[in-house]
């Protein structure tokens, strides 16, 4: 949150703000696409050749076909707007194969207790080798899948992972066995799209800026686009890689589409993305066990089709998991002390951002970004509201727990820590978009503009203050 204000603290919003889009969230993002980079990467051990004239939008030709790409062929690239991607006009000889897809996953599921409980108790071996063996009347996406393993290790075993979770998920719903297929080959390659952004927005490390965020989003109309150019590719698989960042409620981009018009492939990759999202952000999930990712599902349920929802949270809750502890019980008054300061930090953003949104919500225009904003913040009020974490009988409970040292009750705060990280997640985003309803000019009344402007400089020095109040304690 802290760097999604700061930029108001050097720069006021009305001056910085530039005019994007009168259809913000709704429009098709034109930007560099960077898959050139990927490949550049991937040329200088691997063999790229263009196999057919590439041309520049005017028509004319830029890099003939026979031609090995290399980092300057690609950095000259770089200058141009092509008649199509890249990946249309290149090759690569060696690339993935159903063959040694099914190798890898064999090696995953045989060291994964988790999956390997999956892959018996649903039997979805045999749909697993249908699913890898779709992909061959498909090169591109072997070519796209084999530069992603190459060149972004963890963001491909994350396509992995997803594919075969969709895949579960599709069988346990128990859908035909041509969408179980679909669903894997749209868990599995709904983030190579991420292959066309800027490689400096898959930096773990990055606290985006809104527009970083936004740029980030728009991964997923990249996707559809390149996915629709390929000649006999489902659409059905298409319209999930576009939609699998939209929410039952509303609360999703990039149109904020309910539940009714919704696919249910897209929203069985909405939320398995969901759950390996919070898996890696949070630390504490992998050592507690996957089912620390249930009473988070659980607070946010209004966001997943029911039967998507319910499907997933079975599959999950079949898996054993035996009770692991991640602190000492002589760790845990410092761990309750740092949940304690992030609740009163939760409080404090979400009362000014819920309190923003209530305000200036009758003065915004009707675009698919303040239909997001509107349906998200509505969410998190509700769940806040339901799961009773901002009630003072539960910092309450927390230090009765501290003083008594009941092992359960040390259990159910670790469970917090998860829970805690993917609210302020949530309150981050709300937060962001916020700041663009005024970058985008989807509110122009002075007085509203202010009320932003001050509500978000109280969330930067609140941060600023805090941090230099822990700076100092410790």
């Amino acid at each position: 949150m802290l760097s999604t204000v700061s930029q108001l603290l050097t720069h006021h919003v009305s001056e910085q703000a530039k005019q994007t889009s009168q259809n913000s969230g709704a429009r098709k993002t034109r930007q560099a696409d960077y898959y050139l980079q990927y490949l550049a990467i991937f040329s200088q051990s691997k063999s790229v050749v263009v196999e057919q004239d590439i041309y520049n939008q005017q028509g004319a030709l830029i890099i003939p076909a026979d031609a090995i790409l290399n980092p300057k062929i690609s950095k000259q690239l770089l200058g141009h707007t092509l008649q199509q991607p890249i990946e249309f006009n290149v090759g690569i000889k060696q690339t993935l194969s159903s063959n040694r897809l099914q190798e890898i996953y064999q090696k995953i599921i045989l060291n994964n207790p988790d999956l390997n409980f999956l892959n018996t108790g649903l039997e979805v071996s045999e749909l697993l080798v249908q699913g890898c063996d779709y992909i061959n009347d498909y090169p591109i996406v072997w070519q796209k899948l084999t530069v992603m393993q190459s060149t972004c290790p963890d963001l491909f075993m994350h396509a992995l992972i997803s594919g075969y979770m969709c895949l579960s998920v599709s069988k346990k719903m128990g859908e035909k066995p041509s969408e179980n297929l679909h669903a894997f080959v749209a868990g599995l390659i709904h983030d190579l799209p991420m292959l066309s952004l800027n490689p400096k927005l898959l930096n773990d490390d990055l606290e985006y800026s809104p527009e970083q965020w936004r740029e980030m989003q728009s991964h997923c109309e990249i996707g559809y686009d390149k996915f629709s150019m390929i000649s006999g590719f489902p659409e059905s698989i298409s319209l999930a890689i576009l939609e699998h960042h939209e929410h039952a409620d509303g609360s999703g981009y990039p149109y904020g589409k309910s539940a009714p018009d919704l696919s249910i492939t897209g929203q069985i990759v909405a939320l398995v993305d969901t759950c390996i999202g919070i898996y890696s952000r949070e630390s504490t999930v992998e050592k507690l066990g996957i089912d620390a990712l249930l009473p988070v599902l659980e607070m946010n349920k209004e966001m997943f089709l029911p039967s998507v929802y319910t499907a997933a949270t079975d599959i999950l809750s079949a898996i054993p998991c035996q009770l692991r502890r991640v602190y000492s019980n002589e760790d845990m008054p410092e761990v309750i002390n740092g949940l304690m300061l992030d609740n009163e930090e939760i409080q404090h953003d979400y009362c000014v951002l819920y309190g923003l949104v209530t305000s200036v919500k009758p003065h915004l225009k009707a675009e698919a970004l303040t239909h997001t904003l509107i349906n998200m913040a509505a969410r998190i009020n509700k769940s806040l509201i339901a799961s009773g974490l901002l009630k003072n009988e539960h910092s309450e409970w927390m230090v009765i727990s501290c003083g008594a040292q009941q092992e359960y009750d040390y259990v159910a705060i670790e469970y917090l820590e998860v829970m805690y990280g993917e609210i302020r997640w949530q309150i981050k985003q709300l937060g962001n978009l916020v700041y663009l309803l005024v970058n985008d000019h989807l509110i122009n009344e002075q007085i509203q503009i202010h009320k932003i402007e001050r509500g978000l400089l109280d969330i930067a020095h609140y941060h600023q203050n805090n941090q230099h109040f822990n700076a100092i304690r410790l």
